[in-house]
Formats: C-alpha cells, structure tokens, sequence
C-alpha cells in the first residue's frame, strides 16, 4: 500500500511498480542499518520479492537513472526512496542474499 502523503504520479506510468517497495525498503538510508536489516530481518520471503524486483527494474535501468537525474532526491521524497531502494538492494547482492 503505499502512502498517499506521497505523489507517485511523479514517477512514469512505466516505473509505478517502484512505488511500494521504494516505500516498503527506500527509508533504510544508512549501510549499517541495511546491513542489520539483512543480518537480522531478512526472511525468504524477501528474497523473492526482491530478486523478481532487481530483474525488472535491471531492464528499466536507464529509464530508473533517468527519472533519478530529472527530480532531485532533497526536493522530492519519492526520487529519495527509489534512490535508496536501489542503494538496499544493491547492498543485499553485494551480501550475496539476492
């Protein structure tokens, strides 16, 4: 579900399947509580979700990097969290969990 405090529309309609897991993993910003969070929270059902994640935003990756370059992560939330979201996963491959 995501939040309605957020504008998502911002995002094209191509890459709206960002939206909720940017919501659901973008707010961890900082490595050490990333790694806490692959140490200790991670589940399989994770895993899954994540890697079906990775192959399709790895095919939208300009399109990703482009929209990230239009819209500033300060002046808009939603850039943030997808920024950060890419940032959680790339962490979880580097770990070896996805």
């Amino acid at each position: 579900m995501v939040s309605p405090h957020l504008d998502w529309t911002k995002l094209p309609d191509k890459l709206r399947y960002l939206a909720e897991p940017a919501e659901k993993y973008g707010h961890y910003q900082f490595d050490e509580r990333i790694l806490d969070f692959y140490r200790n929270e991670f589940k399989q059902e994770h895993v899954a979700e994540l890697k079906v994640l990775g192959l399709r935003a790895s095919t939208d990756k300009d399109a990703i990097d482009q929209w990230l370059a239009d819209h500033s992560l300060t002046e808009h939330p939603e850039a943030a969290l997808v920024y950060f979201l890419g940032h959680f996963m790339f962490l979880g491959y580097e770990l070896g969990k996805l």
